[in-house]
């Protein structure tokens, strides 16, 4: 990679850094520990605005070879109004030689050539450089690679594909990337940072990020990281000494050396390295010092001296009110602009605020202007690149914007945003590619209900590209402004408000959702949008166990499905009719309803669909202990998920797959497609299924005889199922969290757990997690036989809880689980001395064991039976 970064620069010379050599140390020091253990490594430099972060960061990376060998540097800088992925398009940029100011066309091009090289595949390089494009927003005309994937499938593809990239690169030579500012990242940004530095944990790479002290807050896992990584560094102000120094580099070329206004500046800038910028400038634009044909200073200007400062806020202050009239004007409109803005968009946004425009129409004068601005340092060019409407440009120092905003009377501001609002929404195409500034315009203009329109749009344009958190602030922001007569947009919210809900785990609120959206559908006479309303409420109320409720909705929804006839809503809720009676313990209606759901995404050649019945099928299979015809299916449905690259449904079948391995015993089988599916689970941010997982990985280490392993996993579990109310979980995780303590010898929390769950699983009806219940109370008496000196008191109140649990689960026809119980129960009662009753429980298990062909089970068994 290259894009090595000059050192801090004012006025075209290089500034050194002063008293930050600890800072440059520890990352030289960390770049030095990525390469010798070849691993990844984050560091961070946070500090107060001015203090110099931006200057050392590029001269780490301006001095890093003298430092360390064979490094390949590359630095960027995120701006606050960029788009969701800007720093890694930066990057991209940097790494393919493509420059601010290539088309669209042009910058397409030497991203499909030099991804192909890289990967020196054409084939891939074209999937690559379409997927990555579409993150970035520079979407390929052909994108066939994209169509077979959704939003969260190309999600996962891209972090895949930049870290084969970056590994590849970091084989090469170690890298050092470097992003300025990160604190104006996008959280779907830093998402895809976490994802990404898990796929480069063996690559020699540091991640060195600038950033204000809010970042600590903001992101407190990243601050981790990186203070366990590769350092976490404070910037303080600079000492008397080093101010001085650095005020004598500044006007290193003034002559003669003006000792005392150098020392004032100094002692003005209270160790801020941006204020003595500031002040500097300030005096240059007054005329104190003038810098054409020669820096030299004119004490006569400073009309009573240099200006009195508290902070870096009056600092800059200052420096503006010595610009001049058009100077002020353009920043004026560059600001309400944003932080990023281009010759076109100034002229345009003063034509629509002025009667008579001080720039003539081929604006000369104005381009002018803003190359005096470059000069002094406030503006610069944008990181972004160029636009159709000429170059484009950014502030140097958000905080400079800050103030010449403040500086604008209300009214007028208000008035400015408007007319942008307006002008940019009036072309269709513009106002769907920039539909979260024309918001932010209506916004700042006073006018939410016009903007609530541009963040629905922005909100769904989130959500395709899986940033729910992003989607559910502008969604909320867009519904708290809405009226009644605004019905269509208020359900549309409320469906995708309740989607989001629902993926977190918190189906309170998602109800809440649902039934505005149920209502709003009666309104707009939309049957088949009220079913899926009705169906989405009984997935609800089957994930807190509310079955009986749930049924009642989705019956509900299959009616507005007939009514409307949609199939596909149909087939969705007799899959799910079909779930909840498995959940309920009614295997056959469970088959009976899967398999019609199957039936119609069959009919209607839903490839997704059909993957996730087919899920749904095996499970009913594991439950009744026909893992032969479970496995059948899963495979079936892994191939077709995967052929449809749908992450969701191929993780949901990897992790119904490896509880089948792990009941014939297979367990690292089992292990290793749960450390497949759990890592897609959480990408996508289903706590439900990541709950899930870890509970059948708690489950295994039990049966492998690790509770000291099991208990934290499982406490995990029942963590991640309190947080989302889902009882079911929850009840399930509790029982195994007893079956750790007891076999860690904790007879009474195990017994407090186990009761618990119980109760859990009899309020909701969960008639198999109650079974188990029952038999893990049997093992806790059966564990406690001889502690009191009551034997058979205690082998008969084990075998009362064998002989309940037996029978729930031979109503309910999981002949695994029976024989799993008959194992249990004939080893206590062996235990107890009661040898013909043992065997006759052990022979039942062992006939059912060698019927299912699960050999590890099966064993253990016969040693028990060969013990008697």
């Amino acid at each position: 990679m290259s894009g090595r970064a000059q050192r801090g620069q004012f006025y075209g010379r290089d500034i050194p850094v002063f008293e930050r050599l600890k800072e440059l140390y520890g990352l030289r020091e960390a770049m030095r520990n990525a390469i010798d253990h070849r691993v990844f490594k984050r560091a961070l430099v946070l500090s107060a605005p001015g203090l110099g972060k931006s200057r050392l960061l590029a001269e780490l990376l301006a001095t890093i070879d003298e430092h360390v060998d064979a490094v390949a540097p590359l630095s960027v800088r995120c701006e606050p109004d960029g788009p969701p992925y800007q720093p890694l398009w930066a990057l991209l940029q940097a790494r393919f030689q493509i420059s601010r100011k290539d088309t669209d066309n042009v910058a397409r091009a030497r991203l499909l050539s030099g991804l192909t090289a890289l990967l020196g595949d054409s084939e891939r390089g074209e999937e690559a450089a379409q997927i990555i494009g579409h993150l970035v927003g520079l979407s390929l005309p052909e994108a066939q690679h994209l169509e077979r994937l959704d939003a969260q499938g190309r999600l996962t593809r891209a972090v895949e594909i930049i870290g084969d990239l970056l590994v590849l690169d970091a084989a090469r030579a170690p890298l050092l990337i470097a992003v300025d500012d990160v604190h104006h990242a996008s959280k779907a940004m830093f998402r895809l940072a976490e994802r990404l530095s898990r796929r480069l944990e063996a690559a020699p790479i540091l991640f060195v990020a600038t950033a204000g002290l809010s970042l600590r807050a903001d992101q407190p896992a990243l601050t981790r990281a990186a203070q366990r990584e590769g350092g976490l560094f404070e910037l303080t102000g600079l000492s008397d000494r080093a101010c001085t120094r650095l005020v004598e580099a500044l006007l290193a070329p003034m002559r003669p050396i003006p000792e005392a206004f150098i020392a004032e500046v100094a002692a003005r800038a209270l160790g801020n390295p941006l204020s003595a910028e500031q002040i500097i400038e300030w005096a240059i634009a007054r005329g104190a010092i003038s810098i054409e044909g020669g820096w030299r200073l004119h004490p006569d200007r400073l009309e009573g001296g240099l200006p009195q400062l508290d902070n870096l806020h009056g600092a800059i202050t200052h420096r503006l009110s010595a610009l001049g009239e058009a100077e002020r004007a353009t920043l004026e409109c560059a600001a309400i602009i944003g932080e990023r803005f281009c010759e076109a968009s100034l002229i345009i946004l003063d034509r629509l605020t002025q009667p008579s425009s001080p720039w003539p129409e081929e604006a000369p004068r104005l381009a002018q202007t803003l190359q005096a601005l470059k000069q002094r340092q406030i503006i610069g060019p944008s990181h972004r690149g160029g636009s159709a409407g000429g170059e484009a440009f950014a502030f140097k120092h958000g905080l400079e914007r800050e103030v010449i905003l403040e500086g604008i009377d209300p009214e007028r501001r208000r008035q400015a945003h408007v007319h942008l609002a307006a002008w940019m929404a009036a072309d269709p195409q513009r106002a769907s590619q920039m539909s979260a500034q024309i918001a932010a315009h209506w916004l700042a203009g006073g006018r939410p209900v016009e903007a609530s329109r541009y963040q629905i749009m922005a909100a769904d344009a989130a959500l395709a590209r899986s940033d729910s958190e992003e989607a559910l602030g502008l969604y909320e922001a867009s519904l708290a402004v809405l009226d009644e007569a605004r019905p269509e947009q208020r359900r549309h919210i409320h469906h995708q408000l309740a989607k989001i809900r629902m993926l977190r785990g918190e189906h309170a609120a998602a109800r809440l959702h649902l039934r505005e959206m149920l209502s709003l559908t009666w309104a707009l006479n939309l049957p088949s949008q009220g079913g899926l309303a009705l169906h989405k409420l009984g997935q609800s109320c089957r994930a807190l166990g509310e079955y009986e409720e749930a049924l009642t909705h989705l019956k509900r929804a299959r009616t507005l499905f007939r009514k409307s006839e949609d199939i596909r809503g149909l087939a969705a809720t007799a899959d799910e009719i079909g779930r909840v009676h498995r959940f309920k313990g009614d295997l056959t209606l469970a088959e009976e309803h899967i398999r019609e759901g199957l039936r119609l995404r069959r009919y209607i050649d839903d490839t997704r669909s059909v993957a996730l019945s087919l899920n749904h099928l095996a499970n009913v299979f594991v439950s009744r202990g026909d893992l032969a015809s479970a496995a059948a299916r899963f495979e079936e449905g892994l191939t077709l998920a995967r052929a449809a690259e749908d992450q969701r449904t191929e993780a949901e079948l990897l992790t119904g797959l490896g509880a089948q391995r792990a009941a014939l015993g297979r367990v690292e089988e089992a292990f290793d497609l749960w450390a497949q599916a759990r890592p897609m689970a959480q990408a996508l941010g289903d706590v439900a299924l990541t709950g899930a997982i870890a509970q059948h990985i708690g489950a295994s280490l039990l049966e492998k005889q690790d509770p000291e392993a099991a208990k934290p996993v499982l406490e995990e579990a029942v963590a991640i199922f309190r947080d989302i109310a889902d009882q079911r979980g929850l009840a399930e995780a509790r029982l195994n969290l007893g079956r750790a303590y007891l076999n860690l010898g904790d007879a009474k929390r195990a017994l407090r757990c186990v009761m618990e769950a119980k109760e859990g699983a009899e309020r909701i009806s969960a008639q198999s997690i109650a079974a188990a219940a029952e038999r893990a109370l049997g093992a806790i008496y059966a564990q406690t036989l001889f502690s009191d000196g009551e034997l058979e008191r205690r082998l008969d109140a084990a075998s009362e809880h064998f002989s309940a649990a037996l029978v729930l689960f031979e109503i309910l026809g999981q002949e695994v689980e029976i024989a799993k119980t008959c194992y249990a129960f004939g080893a206590s009662l062996a235990e107890g001395g009661r040898v013909e009753e043992a065997r006759a429980r052990l022979t039942r298990a062992e006939a059912i064991f060698r019927r299912l062909e699960m050999p590890q089970a099966l064993a253990r068994v016969r040693r028990a039976l060969g013990a008697l």
